[in-house]
Protein backbone atom coordinates (compact mmCIF):
# COMPACT_ATOMS: atom_id res chain seq x y z
CA UNK A 1 0.00 0.00 0.00
CA UNK A 2 1.26 3.60 0.08
CA UNK A 3 2.69 5.72 2.61
CA UNK A 4 4.92 8.33 1.20
CA UNK A 5 5.23 10.15 -1.89
CA UNK A 6 8.31 11.30 -3.30
CA UNK A 7 8.04 13.72 -6.28
CA UNK A 8 11.39 14.29 -8.49
CA UNK A 9 10.53 17.14 -10.88
CA UNK A 10 12.52 20.63 -12.11
CA UNK A 11 10.58 23.30 -10.77
CA UNK A 12 11.95 25.97 -12.62
CA UNK A 13 9.06 28.06 -13.20
CA UNK A 14 7.42 30.70 -11.28
CA UNK A 15 3.87 29.64 -11.31
CA UNK A 16 1.26 28.69 -13.57
CA UNK A 17 0.76 32.73 -14.26
CA UNK A 18 -0.70 33.98 -17.83
CA UNK A 19 2.10 34.96 -19.71
CA UNK A 20 2.12 37.23 -22.45
CA UNK A 21 1.09 35.40 -26.07
CA UNK A 22 4.47 35.16 -27.36
CA UNK A 23 5.96 33.62 -23.91
CA UNK A 24 2.55 31.05 -23.63
CA UNK A 25 3.62 27.51 -24.83
CA UNK A 26 1.38 24.69 -25.58
CA UNK A 27 1.96 20.99 -24.43
CA UNK A 28 -0.58 19.29 -25.23
CA UNK A 29 -0.73 16.90 -28.63
CA UNK A 30 2.17 17.59 -30.43
CA UNK A 31 4.69 18.34 -27.22
CA UNK A 32 2.87 16.81 -25.20
CA UNK A 33 2.03 17.25 -21.53
CA UNK A 34 3.83 19.66 -19.48
CA UNK A 35 6.69 18.68 -16.49
CA UNK A 36 4.08 17.08 -13.76
CA UNK A 37 5.11 19.98 -10.93
CA UNK A 38 4.05 22.41 -13.41
CA UNK A 39 0.34 20.61 -14.27
CA UNK A 40 0.03 19.95 -10.63
CA UNK A 41 0.72 23.86 -9.64
CA UNK A 42 -1.59 24.82 -12.61
CA UNK A 43 -4.53 22.66 -11.25
CA UNK A 44 -4.49 23.60 -7.52
CA UNK A 45 -7.33 24.31 -6.14
CA UNK A 46 -9.30 23.13 -8.94
CA UNK A 47 -9.37 19.74 -8.22
CA UNK A 48 -6.81 16.57 -8.02
CA UNK A 49 -5.11 14.64 -11.05
CA UNK A 50 -6.60 11.02 -10.79
CA UNK A 51 -3.83 8.31 -10.57
CA UNK A 52 -4.94 4.46 -11.55
CA UNK A 53 -3.19 2.55 -8.78
CA UNK A 54 -0.82 -0.11 -10.32
CA UNK A 55 -2.10 1.44 -13.72
CA UNK A 56 -5.25 0.01 -14.11
CA UNK A 57 -9.02 0.75 -13.37
CA UNK A 58 -10.72 -2.00 -11.70
CA UNK A 59 -13.61 -1.98 -13.61
CA UNK A 60 -12.21 -3.01 -16.78
CA UNK A 61 -10.85 -6.00 -17.83
CA UNK A 62 -7.18 -5.24 -18.31
CA UNK A 63 -4.31 -6.21 -16.21
CA UNK A 64 -2.48 -4.83 -13.94
CA UNK A 65 0.91 -2.99 -14.40
CA UNK A 66 0.34 -3.60 -18.51
CA UNK A 67 1.12 -1.80 -20.86
CA UNK A 68 -2.63 -2.11 -22.79
CA UNK A 69 -3.92 -0.66 -19.42
CA UNK A 70 -2.00 1.84 -20.05
CA UNK A 71 -2.98 2.90 -22.97
CA UNK A 72 -6.72 2.19 -22.30
CA UNK A 73 -6.27 5.17 -19.12
CA UNK A 74 -4.39 7.41 -21.73
CA UNK A 75 -7.37 6.75 -24.83
CA UNK A 76 -10.16 7.70 -21.62
CA UNK A 77 -8.54 11.12 -20.72
CA UNK A 78 -6.24 10.06 -17.67
CA UNK A 79 -2.94 11.17 -17.42
CA UNK A 80 -0.98 9.40 -14.68
CA UNK A 81 -1.07 6.36 -13.62
CA UNK A 82 0.97 4.70 -10.40
CA UNK A 83 3.06 1.55 -11.70
CA UNK A 84 5.26 -1.29 -9.70
CA UNK A 85 8.78 -1.83 -10.75
CA UNK A 86 11.02 -5.49 -10.05
CA UNK A 87 13.90 -6.63 -11.04
CA UNK A 88 14.67 -10.15 -12.67
CA UNK A 89 18.29 -11.80 -12.02
CA UNK A 90 19.43 -10.70 -14.81
CA UNK A 91 19.30 -6.94 -14.27
CA UNK A 92 16.27 -6.37 -16.89
CA UNK A 93 13.25 -4.48 -14.60
CA UNK A 94 9.69 -5.30 -15.88
CA UNK A 95 6.26 -4.20 -14.16
CA UNK A 96 5.02 -6.26 -12.05
CA UNK A 97 3.80 -6.09 -8.24
CA UNK A 98 3.87 -9.35 -6.25
CA UNK A 99 6.95 -11.32 -5.49
CA UNK A 100 6.36 -14.33 -7.43
CA UNK A 101 4.68 -14.99 -10.80
CA UNK A 102 1.27 -16.73 -9.99
CA UNK A 103 -1.46 -15.00 -9.36
CA UNK A 104 -1.11 -12.30 -11.98
CA UNK A 105 0.86 -14.11 -14.49
CA UNK A 106 1.08 -17.74 -15.79
CA UNK A 107 4.31 -18.35 -14.20
CA UNK A 108 5.41 -19.98 -11.41
CA UNK A 109 7.84 -18.81 -8.57
CA UNK A 110 10.11 -15.85 -7.37
CA UNK A 111 10.25 -13.19 -9.37
CA UNK A 112 14.04 -12.05 -8.63
CA UNK A 113 15.05 -15.19 -9.23
CA UNK A 114 13.57 -15.39 -12.92
CA UNK A 115 15.72 -14.24 -16.07
CA UNK A 116 13.47 -12.20 -18.70
CA UNK A 117 14.05 -15.06 -21.62
CA UNK A 118 12.15 -17.03 -18.97
CA UNK A 119 9.84 -14.30 -17.70
CA UNK A 120 8.55 -13.18 -21.23
CA UNK A 121 7.39 -16.59 -21.64
CA UNK A 122 4.36 -15.30 -19.19
CA UNK A 123 1.00 -14.43 -19.96
CA UNK A 124 -0.94 -11.67 -18.07
CA UNK A 125 -4.10 -12.45 -16.42
CA UNK A 126 -6.62 -10.05 -15.65
CA UNK A 127 -7.91 -9.67 -12.37
CA UNK A 128 -10.43 -12.83 -11.97
CA UNK A 129 -7.26 -14.50 -13.11
CA UNK A 130 -8.26 -15.29 -16.54
CA UNK A 131 -5.08 -15.43 -18.88
CA UNK A 132 -4.81 -12.76 -21.58
CA UNK A 133 -2.57 -12.97 -24.74
CA UNK A 134 -0.26 -9.81 -23.47
CA UNK A 135 3.28 -10.28 -22.14
CA UNK A 136 5.13 -8.59 -19.47
CA UNK A 137 6.27 -5.14 -20.45
CA UNK A 138 9.54 -4.12 -19.41
CA UNK A 139 9.96 -0.35 -17.48
CA UNK A 140 12.02 0.48 -20.88
CA UNK A 141 9.63 -0.11 -23.03
CA UNK A 142 6.42 1.74 -21.17
CA UNK A 143 9.00 4.70 -20.46
CA UNK A 144 9.33 5.05 -24.28
CA UNK A 145 5.90 4.71 -24.71
CA UNK A 146 4.85 7.50 -22.53
CA UNK A 147 7.00 9.68 -24.38
CA UNK A 148 6.38 12.99 -22.08
CA UNK A 149 2.84 12.53 -22.74
CA UNK A 150 1.68 10.23 -19.92
CA UNK A 151 2.88 10.67 -16.12
CA UNK A 152 4.24 8.02 -14.43
CA UNK A 153 4.18 7.28 -10.47
CA UNK A 154 6.93 4.47 -9.78
CA UNK A 155 6.73 2.33 -6.80
CA UNK A 156 10.00 0.36 -6.08
CA UNK A 157 9.85 -3.34 -5.45
CA UNK A 158 12.58 -4.85 -2.93
CA UNK A 159 14.28 -6.30 -6.17
CA UNK A 160 14.35 -2.95 -7.99
CA UNK A 161 17.72 -1.02 -8.58
CA UNK A 162 17.01 2.49 -8.15
CA UNK A 163 20.07 3.54 -9.89
CA UNK A 164 19.20 1.63 -12.91
CA UNK A 165 15.48 3.07 -12.90
CA UNK A 166 16.71 6.87 -12.57
CA UNK A 167 19.16 6.05 -15.15
CA UNK A 168 16.40 4.68 -17.32
CA UNK A 169 14.11 7.85 -16.62
CA UNK A 170 16.96 10.04 -17.73
CA UNK A 171 18.00 8.18 -21.23
CA UNK A 172 13.85 8.05 -21.95
CA UNK A 173 14.09 12.26 -21.10
CA UNK A 174 11.12 10.91 -18.78
CA UNK A 175 13.00 12.92 -15.82
CA UNK A 176 10.03 15.48 -15.31
CA UNK A 177 7.30 13.38 -15.77
CA UNK A 178 7.76 11.16 -13.50
CA UNK A 179 7.14 10.49 -9.58
CA UNK A 180 8.93 8.37 -7.49
CA UNK A 181 7.41 6.80 -4.22
CA UNK A 182 9.35 6.25 -1.14
CA UNK A 183 8.32 5.17 2.31
CA UNK A 184 11.09 6.85 4.73
CA UNK A 185 12.79 9.97 4.83
CA UNK A 186 16.22 8.09 4.82
CA UNK A 187 14.91 6.70 1.45
CA UNK A 188 13.63 9.92 0.31
CA UNK A 189 17.00 11.06 0.68
CA UNK A 190 18.47 8.22 -0.83
CA UNK A 191 17.06 8.93 -3.91
CA UNK A 192 17.64 12.24 -4.09
CA UNK A 193 21.43 12.55 -4.06
CA UNK A 194 21.37 9.44 -6.43
CA UNK A 195 19.06 11.32 -9.19
CA UNK A 196 21.43 14.47 -8.87
CA UNK A 197 24.31 12.30 -9.76
CA UNK A 198 22.89 10.34 -13.02
CA UNK A 199 20.45 13.06 -13.72
CA UNK A 200 22.52 16.58 -12.93
CA UNK A 201 19.80 18.28 -12.49
CA UNK A 202 18.51 20.10 -9.61
CA UNK A 203 14.99 18.46 -8.11
CA UNK A 204 12.65 18.28 -5.21
CA UNK A 205 11.35 15.66 -3.02
CA UNK A 206 8.40 15.02 -1.80
CA UNK A 207 7.94 12.61 0.98
CA UNK A 208 6.50 12.66 4.46
CA UNK A 209 3.50 14.96 5.47
CA UNK A 210 4.74 17.95 6.99
CA UNK A 211 7.98 18.20 5.39
CA UNK A 212 7.26 17.89 1.80
CA UNK A 213 6.60 19.33 -1.75
CA UNK A 214 4.07 16.44 -1.88
CA UNK A 215 2.19 15.38 0.93
CA UNK A 216 0.77 11.67 1.54
CA UNK A 217 -2.25 11.96 3.23
CA UNK A 218 -2.63 8.09 3.15
CA UNK A 219 -5.80 6.13 2.47
CA UNK A 220 -8.07 6.10 6.13
CA UNK A 221 -10.03 8.96 6.80
CA UNK A 222 -9.72 12.40 4.48
CA UNK A 223 -9.31 15.40 5.54
CA UNK A 224 -9.17 18.64 3.47
CA UNK A 225 -5.56 20.21 2.61
CA UNK A 226 -5.61 23.58 3.64
CA UNK A 227 -4.72 25.57 0.41
CA UNK A 228 -1.22 26.63 0.78
CA UNK A 229 0.76 27.44 -3.08
CA UNK A 230 4.20 25.82 -2.71
CA UNK A 231 3.25 22.02 -1.68
CA UNK A 232 1.05 19.50 -2.77
CA UNK A 233 -0.95 16.88 -1.16
CA UNK A 234 -2.01 13.24 -2.75
CA UNK A 235 -4.36 10.92 -0.93
CA UNK A 236 -5.88 6.93 -1.78
CA UNK A 237 -8.70 6.84 -2.26
CA UNK A 238 -8.60 3.16 -3.18
CA UNK A 239 -12.63 2.26 -3.37
CA UNK A 240 -14.53 5.49 -4.20
CA UNK A 241 -17.73 3.08 -3.64
CA UNK A 242 -17.11 3.74 0.20
CA UNK A 243 -15.63 7.07 0.05
CA UNK A 244 -17.44 10.06 1.71
CA UNK A 245 -18.68 13.19 -0.06
CA UNK A 246 -16.10 15.75 0.86
CA UNK A 247 -14.03 18.93 -0.80
CA UNK A 248 -11.44 17.42 -2.89
CA UNK A 249 -10.55 20.92 -4.59
CA UNK A 250 -7.83 21.69 -2.60
CA UNK A 251 -5.94 17.89 -3.44
CA UNK A 252 -3.24 17.34 -6.09
CA UNK A 253 -3.18 13.64 -6.79
CA UNK A 254 -6.04 11.47 -6.21
CA UNK A 255 -4.92 7.64 -6.32
CA UNK A 256 -7.68 4.78 -7.45
CA UNK A 257 -8.08 1.51 -7.89
CA UNK A 258 -11.18 2.85 -9.55
CA UNK A 259 -10.04 5.64 -11.42
CA UNK A 260 -13.65 6.66 -13.05
CA UNK A 261 -15.42 5.88 -10.01
CA UNK A 262 -13.02 8.53 -8.26
CA UNK A 263 -13.16 11.35 -10.41
CA UNK A 264 -16.93 11.21 -10.20
CA UNK A 265 -16.55 11.34 -6.60
CA UNK A 266 -14.09 14.09 -6.77
CA UNK A 267 -16.29 16.41 -8.72
CA UNK A 268 -14.41 16.81 -12.03
CA UNK A 269 -16.30 17.34 -14.97
CA UNK A 270 -13.70 16.59 -17.67
CA UNK A 271 -11.16 14.83 -18.57
CA UNK A 272 -7.17 15.61 -16.68
CA UNK A 273 -6.07 15.79 -20.02
CA UNK A 274 -8.45 18.71 -21.37
CA UNK A 275 -8.19 20.79 -17.99
CA UNK A 276 -4.41 20.64 -18.16
CA UNK A 277 -4.72 21.29 -21.92
CA UNK A 278 -6.95 25.44 -20.70
CA UNK A 279 -3.35 26.03 -18.85
CA UNK A 280 -1.30 28.73 -19.81
CA UNK A 281 2.50 28.14 -19.40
Amino acid sequence: MFRRLLLIGIFTFTGCQNPSPRETKTFIGENGLPPISMALECLQNSGPIIAAHRGRDKLKRHPENALSSLKSLRSAGFVIAEIDVARLKDGAHILHHDGVWDDTTTGKGIVAATRWEDAQKFLLKTRKGSPMSERLATLERVLNWADKDFYLELDFKSSANAGDIIKAIKDAGMTQHVILIAYSDKQADYLRGLSRRITGQTMLISGPKGKTRLQWLGTKTYKPPISKTGYFTAYGMMSPKYAKRADYSALSILVSDFPSEAKTVSGIKTTDRKRIASCKF
